[in-house]
């Protein structure tokens, strides 16, 4: 999926380690960034919520800091539940 979002003229850049984040418009993936748990979702392997949300904290950029808000509703277990 990167390598065709690459090719396609996708933004793109390595980091340290060799991971890269790819950026086309609203598509933001980080391929191979160390996660705590990975979970499947329809046959794709995806970093866990959790995962996520450590991860945006971490880079601690604005425009992140709606996704940690819906993550955490999302993570939050049902009142009276």
């Amino acid at each position: 999926m990167a390598d065709l979002l690459i090719k396609n003229g996708a933004n793109w850049q390595i980091f340290a380690g060799g991971a890269r984040r790819i950026e086309d418009g609203e598509i933001e993936l980080f391929e191979n960034w160390a996660v705590d748990f990975i979970v499947e979702i329809d046959g794709i392997c995806v970093a866990s919520l959790a995962c996520i949300r450590k991860q945006k904290a971490e880079l601690g950029r604005q425009k992140d800091w709606e996704d940690i808000e819906l993550i955490d509703k999302r993570l939050m277990p049902p009142e009276g539940g």
